[in-house]
């Protein structure tokens, strides 16, 4: 930390484009996105003197399809995860596998969604990212690569926002507005089939004017009315839409009721999961009604009732305040603590152990906010949906925790490391260079390289894990979740690493070592041998640099101008070192 210096605070009057000013006189307080005032400099998004550090304090986070963002307390929206769609960064960068300060906007919320995202900034909304169905807005064509204002006549201020898979509802002024995919009629508008990319007025039967939470999922919408109390819309699979609802998978193209027990007026929050729904009451009391073949209504209903119109008590903990759902898990908030139900089949949930069936667990003793994201990926045999988990975060006293799946960094900690119990995203490592493979990553802090994710191949610490495959859980005997970054001891002195598809070479002292899977000679050579070996240098000669090749290749330079190369590089077969012209 550091004490703001006078200099600073001068310089404050004469720039600040790139940074912003303190709204405090607390250490930190400039937050940057490149320049800083005087002779401190942007790190991690504040200025600081050298050798200081600062760490944002987060209020809020939000989970989305392989990515993920938080609101730290200047109101600053730092993302990490999947940047596919441009919806962190308008740059080819696929993955941004730590967190990432985006944007100079104060924001109040932030909703992430399949692959785009929402949020709200003093009452003005801005949505970005995919927009194949015109879920940011159809008048503006491919992906929206920076925040684009969402503007309806006469809605002066938008207070909330939910964005599911690819449809976005939001409510301004007391309206609801949906737009987006509408294949089930889950935008609510009274019709289903085509897509609607100008945010369009919610029609129940009887006009509503006083929305105050509305929650968007994969094919249902559900939303809750102060006078009215729970209304829910879209696919009908299961009975998620409630006991007002159509014929089984039938569209439900425009709100109806569904009344909890006692009175319309209880509902608090609401959350759905693809095919259930879950409110939270007044009483603090959880209810939920649809889908129930791996739990998702509660640890109250028996596993005999596969599902259910009719909202059920889902369990007898009290104190029910904020809920959320993914594919087949819901989560929620119950006298502080977070609680989780269902089934994930990629991170379980939660609670450290890998579940493939129903379960209830108590994930977090204490916690203020929480939010879950879902996948859409398709199994290579039955081509159906896997309903694996993506992510799930939670708000722990100012520190974000998540944990799932994390094929894209949506965990914030480096990448690939898949967790079965919430972490706090990575934010005390500052890397130099930083490169991620298909399931691990590597970076250069200080002089010291520091690997993590995935050791099926070795390509994180150059033992082979045993595991049978990435994506088997891993055993507490087998070195194959590195969840931290690692330091590599054998690569002393680091000044460049690359990672492939599941191998690593790092340059160290002028010494080129390569580690991890072999199977294209991407180790220097096929023989059989160690996973981890040095690769000698043309007529040997040093290394001087370490080049980009490929997924399952490797390039080097012993001399400028000069770039020898191996494994699957640039021909269809594997190669031994040996001089390649680079274009």
């Amino acid at each position: 930390m550091y004490v703001m210096q006078s200099r600073a605070l001068l310089a404050l009057l004469l720039f600040g484009a790139c940074y912003r000013a303190p709204t405090t006189t607390e250490p930190c307080a400039i937050t940057c996105q490149d320049t800083c005032p005087g002779d401190l400099s942007c790190e991690g998004g504040f200025c600081v003197e050298p050798g200081q550090v600062c760490h944002p304090s987060f209020r809020a986070v939000s989970a989305g399809t392989g990515f993920a963002c938080g609101i730290d307390d200047a109101g600053s929206l730092w993302c990490w995860g999947s940047n596919a769609h441009k919806q962190i960064e308008d740059s080819d960068r696929l993955q941004y596998p730590l967190a990432t300060r985006i944007d100079e906007r104060v924001w109040d919320s932030i909703d992430a969604g399949g692959e785009h995202l929402c949020g709200i900034s003093s009452g003005e909304l801005f949505c970005w990212g995919n927009n194949d169905h015109g879920q940011v807005l159809a008048t503006v064509v491919g992906d929206v690569d920076a925040p684009l204002a969402i503007q309806v006549a006469g809605i002066t201020t938008w207070t909330q926002v939910s964005v599911g898979f690819a449809y976005t509802c939001a409510i301004g002024d007391g309206q609801l507005f949906c737009w987006g995919t509408n294949d089930h009629g889950q935008l609510g508008i009274g019709t289903s089939g085509t897509d609607v990319g100008t945010p369009t007025a919610v029609t129940p039967a009887v006009a509503v004017t006083d929305w105050t939470t509305v929650a968007a999922g994969r094919d249902h919408t559900c939303a809750i009315s102060l006078t009215g109390g729970v209304y829910c819309w879209g696919l009908n699979s299961k009975g998620e839409i409630g006991p007002n609802g159509p014929a089984a998978n039938q569209p439900q193209p425009e709100p109806v009721a569904v009344p909890l027990a006692g009175a319309p007026l209880l509902a608090i929050d609401i959350a759905v999961s693809r095919s259930s729904s879950c409110a939270a009451t007044t009483a603090g009391e959880l209810y939920c009604w649809g889908d129930n073949g791996v739990g998702q209504l509660g640890d109250l209903i028996p596993t005999a009732t596969t599902e259910s119109s009719a909202p059920l008590k889902g369990s007898m903990v009290a104190g029910w305040s904020a809920l959320d759902g993914s594919e087949s898990m819901l989560c929620g908030l119950a006298g502080g603590a977070m609680y989780c139900w269902g089934a994930a089949y990629r991170g379980g949930l939660g609670a450290g152990v890998w579940i493939d069936g129903r379960a209830f667990a108590k994930v977090l003793p204490a916690a203020s906010q929480i939010s879950l994201g879902w996948s859409y990926e398709l199994d290579s045999v039955t081509l159906l949906d896997t309903g694996a988990l993506d992510l799930a975060c939670a708000v722990v006293d100012t520190e974000i925790r998540c944990w799932g799946d994390n094929r894209y960094g949506q965990l914030g900690r480096g990448a690939a490391t898949m967790e079965l119990s919430p972490v706090e995203v990575a934010g005390d490592h500052r890397f130099s260079t930083l490169r991620v493979g298909d399931s691990h990553a590597c970076g250069i802090e200080g002089e010291t390289l520091r690997c993590w994710g995935s050791t099926v191949n070795g390509q994180t610490s150059g033992l082979v894990s045993g595991a049978t495959t990435p994506r088997t859980p891993c055993l507490p005997t087998l070195d194959c979740d590195v969840g931290i970054p690692k330091p590599i001891g054998f690569a002393d002195k680091a000044t460049g690493v690359e990672t492939g598809a599941f191998h690593t070479c790092a340059l160290h002292n002028q010494v080129m070592t390569c580690w991890g899977d072999n199977t294209y000679a991407q180790l220097g050579s096929l023989a059989a041998g160690p996973t981890k070996r040095d690769i000698s240098g043309p007529t040997g000669r040093a290394w001087q640099q370490l080049l980009p090749a490929n997924v399952i290749g490797q390039c080097g330079s012993p001399v400028p101008g000069e770039t020898w190369c191996w494994g699957f590089v640039l021909v269809q077969q594997p190669i031994w070192p040996k001089a390649w012209p680079r274009r």
